[in-house]
């Protein structure tokens, strides 16, 4: 579905808004506009990958998550990183 010029600019303008919202991000607005493309590419990126696996949900053939072994295994590979928990 293609996107207009209006819902780029809110994109945008939201994209700015949480960039700020950060911190003095010291970009200039070019580079703001690249930063903004950039951002589109990896959602647009993430969203295909994620449709396969949306698409399964879809039709029923989702699986249950045991979020407590998910939590352990998580916690485990940052560890295995250094990270604390």
């Amino acid at each position: 579905m293609p996107i207009g010029p209006s819902s780029d600019l809110n994109n945008f303008y939201n994209f700015l808004c949480l960039q700020l919202e950060s911190g003095p991000i010291g970009l200039s607005p070019e580079e703001s506009v690249q930063a903004f493309r950039t951002y589109q590419e990896e959602l647009a990126q993430l969203q295909s990958e994620l449709k396969p696996a949306l698409d399964r949900l879809d039709r029923g053939e989702g699986e249950e998550i045991d979020f407590d072994q998910l939590e352990k295994e998580i916690v485990k590979r940052l560890a295995n990183e250094g990270i604390p928990r």
